[in-house]
């Protein structure tokens, strides 16, 4: 379970090794990027709007639980 751990660590710090990711950065610049902006916008107005609709239900329950406390 430790050299599991131990691998692990040394694995994350790769990120943090210039030389060694170089080629994964290359890799990642040739990629085609098009079009995820559009997506994401999409993605975040179906999040927005269900978060509206959530933050609605939750003042109604709690308008509701107001108005039962005070009877």
């Amino acid at each position: 379970m430790l050299k599991n751990l131990e691998h692990m660590e040394k694995i994350s710090m790769l990120a943090f090794h210039p030389v060694k990711m170089h080629s994964c950065y290359e890799k990642v610049l040739n990629l085609s990027l098009e079009g995820l902006q559009q997506q994401f916008d999409m993605f975040e107005q179906i999040l927005h709007q269900s978060l509206e609709e959530l933050c609605k239900i939750i003042q109604h329950c709690q308008d509701r639980v107001i108005k039962n406390h005070r009877k």
